[in-house]
C-alpha cells in the first residue's frame, strides 16, 4: 500500500488514497446529530466497484475506528454502531466485503499494542510522568470498551471475551484491573445471562474479581472499582438513572441494535477468534 502523505496535493493522489482521505474526513466529523447524513456518504464510498479499493476502504474504517475510540470515549458506541450498520447494509446490498475479518485483525493488533505499559522516562518531572500514564490508561480503556461494544453487537466472536479477560488478569497491574472492570461492565448486561453458552465460565471470572476486591495488596481505588463492578452485577446491571443529554435520543438506536443483534445471534466462525489468539505474541510472553 502506498502511504498517504498529508502534504500530498489532491491531484497527486491515487483513487484509493483519495477515497481514504474522504473516509477519514467523514469519521472526523461524525457525531450522533450528523449520523444519518455522514453515514450515507460513508456507505457510498464502500460501494465502489473495484474489489481491491473496497477492501482498502474497509481496512481504513476498521483501523481509524479503533484509533479514535482510544481517545474519544464519548463516541465509542457511535463507532461500534457504524461498524455494525455498515456490515449489515453492505451485506443487504450484496456487496462482498470481509468487514468482520478486518475488525478481528484490528482488535487483535490494537489489544496487544495497548497492553504494553508506557516506557516512562524517570528523568521527567512528576507531572509529565503522570500525563504519560494517563494517556496510556485512556487508550487502554477506550480500546477494550470498543471491543466490548463490538462484541455486544456480535461483530466479533464471543470467545474473544475470555482471551481479553485472561490477558488482563495475567498482567494483574492496577491499570489492567481497571481495564478489566471497564470491559466487564460494558459486557455485563448482554452476556451475564444463564442462556449464554459462556455463562458458567463467566461466573468463574467474577469469582476472581471478588478475590481481587478482597486482596489487601490492591490499592483502595482499585478495590473500590472492583466492588462497584460487583455491586452493578448484583443489581442486574441496571444503570443509575441520570438526566439524558440530547444526543442520547439518537444513542438509543445503538442500544436497540445491540438488542436485535443479541436476539438474532447466529453461530459465528470461531476459527477466526482461535486464529487471532494463536497469533498473539502477548499471550505467549505472559504465559511463558
Amino acid at each position: 500500500r502506498v502511504p498517504v502523505s498529508p502534504l500530498s496535493a489532491g491531484k497527486d493522489l491515487s483513487e484509493v488514497q483519495r477515497v481514504e482521505r474522504q473516509v477519514k474526513s467523514i469519521l472526523n466529523k461524525l457525531t450522533w446529530e450528523k449520523f444519518d447524513k455522514l453515514y450515507a456518504e460513508l456507505l457510498d464510498h464502500c460501494k465502489v466497484e473495484n474489489q481491491e479499493t473496497r477492501n482498502e476502504i474497509i481496512e481504513v474504517i476498521a483501523r481509524d475506528v479503533f484509533k479514535k475510540a482510544t481517545l474519544q470515549h464519548n463516541f465509542i458506541e457511535l463507532y461500534a454502531d457504524v461498524c455494525a450498520k455498515l456490515e449489515a447494509d453492505l451485506k443487504q446490498n450484496g456487496i462482498e466485503v470481509n468487514f468482520r475479518r478486518a475488525l478481528l485483525e484490528q482488535c487483535q493488533e490494537s489489544f496487544t499494542v495497548h497492553l504494553e505499559p508506557p516506557q516512562i522516562d524517570t528523568c521527567l518531572d512528576y507531572e509529565e510522568q503522570y500525563e504519560m500514564l494517563v494517556k496510556y490508561k485512556t487508550k487502554m480503556l477506550g480500546n477494550v470498551k470498543l471491543i466490548a461494544h463490538l462484541l455486544r453487537l456480535r461483530m466479533l466472536a464471543a470467545k474473544i471475551i475470555f482471551h481479553c479477560i485472561e490477558e488482563l488478569i495475567s498482567i494483574g497491574s492496577s491499570e489492567a484491573l481497571e481495564t478489566l472492570c471497564a470491559f466487564l461492565e460494558t459486557l455485563g448486561a448482554t452476556f451475564d445471562k444463564p442462556q449464554w453458552s459462556g455463562y458458567v465460565r463467566l461466573q468463574e471470572v467474577f469469582k476472581q474479581v471478588q478475590l481481587f476486591a478482597e486482596d489487601s495488596r490492591q490499592s483502595p481505588r482499585i478495590k473500590c472499582l472492583l466492588k462497584d463492578l460487583l455491586d452493578k452485577r448484583k443489581n442486574g446491571w441496571v444503570a443509575q438513572e441520570l438526566p439524558q443529554p440530547p444526543q442520547m435520543v439518537d444513542k438509543e438506536k445503538s442500544e436497540k441494535r445491540a438488542v436485535v443483534a443479541e436476539k438474532n445471534d447466529k453461530k459465528l466462525d470461531w476459527m477466526e477468534a482461535r486464529f487471532a489468539v494463536a497469533k498473539s505474541p502477548t499471550a505467549s510472553v505472559v504465559r511463558s
